[in-house]
């Protein structure tokens, strides 16, 4: 039978950490933890009670009897003494008879069969649900459950086609609970919703998995929904008001740059406006640069983001980075030499470990880039911490050696993967892309290179994964991209948009590169599309993004939009600027009432508002008898619509339920009856709530309403009923949260404070 457990994902420390919890919860006894060394090997002791606990997470059972041998001496000392009357020894080990009678001779007379704690009894304690809270402080070890595994499986809805929980089993070892996580956890539970940010290779992902994980170990009734950012509206059809749900999203803006067009971040609100109202638990990342470019640019989002608590997950303090250097290597197996190196002392008479933990550029993604290449790159085990020293000073050598190795049709399938990606595309698009670029460069390949690109750079540059019998490439590190984005110089770029095969591939080209805007000169009409329902879709949606003319689409673009064969937001957007109503010749569907109230009815506030300040300014030409009538015809179409947007607009973006109901948190009368909290003038409250809201919403809607005061169409006419804009159901879920909040305890963390030195003291042998 094969272990249920894998207590190998947990390092020397943590399994120290993991037996003391053991002892306490099963059986009651407290034990104070030593560092490596400083108490005659003893890892756990208990004075009053005289009672040592040796924790040996060895792999090999050789080396466990080598390591009791010297260990049964120290044990013997501390009986002869008298300080010791009982002894436990606490392995990770699966034992045969033969095993376990070997280190009971070993460890005799001192250890008994009962105080032996092997893996199969470590199993059978945590199998126990009487023995959960051991589990719940020890979250990455309760990832490696089967059972768990199963039970996380059947939760997780997934709309990738990747699988992100192989991931979460991957990097879970990795990973270290720092100050920032324990902070960002708990308002995550508390709040329902965090925006992870920091520097590229931080570990926001990671950081974000170990979120959901620590959660549905505390809340295992809620299911899993994810998505890729380009799959947003799929994830919206896959979301159900009476389920708990969490929704998480890595990258939700974009992994390298800003990759979010106007209709995916307005899609992209509806989410936040879903989970708001019917408080779903909303889990993002973002590297900060983006957060911060997406809220500059973007009015609607920076109001819809500002709702969302933001945690910052750079800053790890000294001893967090110890930790994530020695997991580092650990995990990664870095053979015993190199690893000694980072233990030797410098010139300065301090360990080199120390000037990597306190570097400026300290980043766990490059740190492991090292780890995992030091060979590749030719690095003697004396040079190792210098070699990673270089590398944090200057990361873009982490891949400048190896891409000066490709060959050009290898940097050029590198260079159309970046291009394609948001987060995984099919290898048939990389094909269809691939073979039409080097065409276009006349480069002459067999048919064969492209999947041996594949094979080359599988595990190394790229990963590869199955969905429904296709198959989809992804970077094995965000690192390599941010390589190629960072070296993709205006020659190539200009190039790449003939080598376009998908309107998405052009977009990322010329978000990254504005230049070759100038370049494009053949139909947009005649791309594919990855994720759009249709190219005409695409190409509106270029065009607005990018404010572009063309005379090879721009019969064709007239059609489409004069003869209403197409409706979405983004011909309200195009028509909103005067430009491109010139170019394409589009004056003419201003005056069509109603295919404009159709457009409106389906685009959010901030496009409303620039079409109709765009239409004010046509007005200024017109005489003033064209002028009245049409304001009057335009406004007798738009009114009632312009009601819903403002109404909706203003009961969700400019008042915060959460904000008020907290305000009241100190009125609420809560007593605790058969162990659950009761509030008994919940609806007095609420009344209370209801009043300021309705306030609120008056005060917003007034505000939006003087927002669209133009020269010739204005909307003071508007009125509303602010009680038909507030959700009830909104308020009784922050008001339940505040009131179980107040009674529910805050999981806190007992950390074990060592010094640096003993992290990389700990047991070491590969």
């Amino acid at each position: 039978m094969c272990k249920k457990f894998d207590y190998n994902i947990l390092n020397p420390l943590e399994f120290e950490e993991f037996c003391k919890d053991v002892m306490k919860f099963k059986y009651n006894i407290s034990l104070k933890s030593f560092a490596p060394g400083r108490d005659n090997g003893i890892d756990l002791r208990n004075y009053d009670k005289k009672i040592i606990c040796q924790c040996k997470r060895i792999v090999s059972f050789s080396n466990l009897k080598s390591t009791l041998k010297d260990e049964v001496l120290k044990v013997k000392k501390l009986y002869d003494d008298g300080e010791v009357k009982d002894y436990y020894l606490l392995i990770t080990n699966k034992l045969t008879p033969k095993q376990e009678k070997d280190i009971l001779n070993i460890m005799k007379p001192y250890l008994n069969s009962d105080n032996l704690i092997s893996s199969s009894e470590l199993d059978d304690i945590l199998e126990d649900n009487s023995n959960l809270e051991i589990l719940r402080r020890n979250f990455k070890l309760w990832l490696t459950s089967s059972s768990i595994l199963q039970m996380f499986n059947n939760k997780f809805m997934l709309f990738k086609r990747f699988i992100i929980f192989d991931d979460i089993k991957n990097y879970s070892k990795y990973f270290v609970e720092t100050k920032k996580f324990f902070s960002a956890y708990e308002i995550f539970e508390n709040k329902h919703c965090v925006v992870l940010t920091g520097v590229p290779g931080i570990g926001k992902t990671i950081t974000s998995y170990m979120i959901l994980s620590k959660f549905l170990i505390n809340h295992s009734d809620y299911s899993i929904k994810t998505t890729s950012i380009d799959k947003i509206d799929k994830l919206i059809e896959g979301l159900d008001k009476s389920e708990k749900e969490i929704i998480i999203i890595d990258d939700f803006l974009g992994k390298n740059i800003l990759d979010l067009n106007d209709k995916e971040l307005e899609t992209f609100s509806q989410v936040i406006q879903y989970c708001k109202i019917f408080k779903k638990y909303l889990l993002l990342n973002s590297r900060t640069y983006i957060l911060k470019q997406a809220e500059e640019e973007n009015d609607n989002l920076k109001r819809k983001v500002s709702l969302i608590p933001v945690v910052d997950i750079s800053e790890f303090n000294a001893m967090e980075k110890a930790k994530i250097l020695f997991n580092i290597q650990y995990y990664n197996k870095v053979p015993n030499e190199y690893y000694n190196n980072l233990k030797d002392k410098n010139i300065f008479y301090s360990h080199n470990y120390l000037p990597i933990i306190y570097h400026r550029n300290f980043n766990p993604r490059i740190i492991e880039y090292c780890a995992h290449n030091f060979e590749n790159d030719s690095i003697k085990s004396s040079c190792y911490s210098k070699y990673i020293l270089e590398n944090l000073e200057n990361p873009e050598v982490v891949w400048k050696n190896q891409f000066k190795k490709f060959t050009d049709e290898e940097k050029l399938f590198l260079n159309i993967m970046f291009i394609s990606l948001k987060n995984n595309v099919s290898s048939n698009i990389m094909l269809n892309t691939f073979e039409k670029a080097c065409k276009n460069r006349s480069i002459n390949v067999d048919s064969n290179i492209f999947y041996d690109i594949i094979a080359k750079f599988n595990n190394s540059l790229i990963k590869t994964s199955n969905d429904k019998g296709m198959e989809y490439l992804s970077f094995i590190n965000p690192s390599v991209s941010d390589y190629i984005l960072n070296n993709l110089n205006q020659i190539e770029c200009n190039k790449l948009v003939y080598d376009c095969c998908y309107i998405e591939q052009l977009y990322k080209i010329i978000k990254i590169n504005a230049c070759g805007l100038d370049k494009i000169n053949y139909d947009l009409f005649t791309l594919k599309t990855i994720e759009y329902n249709s190219i005409n879709d695409g190409v509106l949606s270029f065009v607005y993004e990018f404010n572009f003319g063309s005379e090879l689409i721009k019969d064709k673009l007239n059609e489409l939009i004069s003869k209403k064969r197409i409706l979405s937001s983004e011909v309200l957007k195009i028509i909103s600027n005067k430009n491109l109503i010139e170019f394409y010749n589009l004056n003419n569907i201003l005056d069509d009432f109603d295919y404009i109230s159709n457009l409106i009815e389906i685009s959010s506030y901030d496009t409303v508002k620039k079409f109709v300040r765009n239409v004010d300014e046509f007005l200024f030409e017109k005489d003033e008898e064209y002028i009245n009538d049409y304001v009057k015809n335009f406004k007798a179409n738009t009114d009632s619509l312009l009601i819903n947007i403002i109404e909706n607009e203003a009961s969700t973006y400019y008042c915060d339920v959460d904000s008020v109901t907290s305000a009241y948190k100190e009125d609420l009368e809560i007593k605790v009856i058969d162990e659950d909290p009761v509030c008994t003038n919940f609806d007095e409250i609420k009344g209370i709530i209801l009043e300021q809201l309705k306030d609120e919403i008056e005060e917003a809607f007034q505000e939006l309403k003087d927002d669209l005061r133009f020269d010739y169409i204005n909307y003071d006419n508007l009125y509303l009923n602010a009680y038909n804009c507030i959700n009830e159901n909104e308020i009784d879920n922050s008001l339940d949260d505040i009131i179980f909040y107040s009674y529910s305890e805050n999981s806190n963390s007992e950390t074990i404070e060592r010094n640096i030195d003993d992290i990389f003291n700990q047991y070491y042998d590969f």
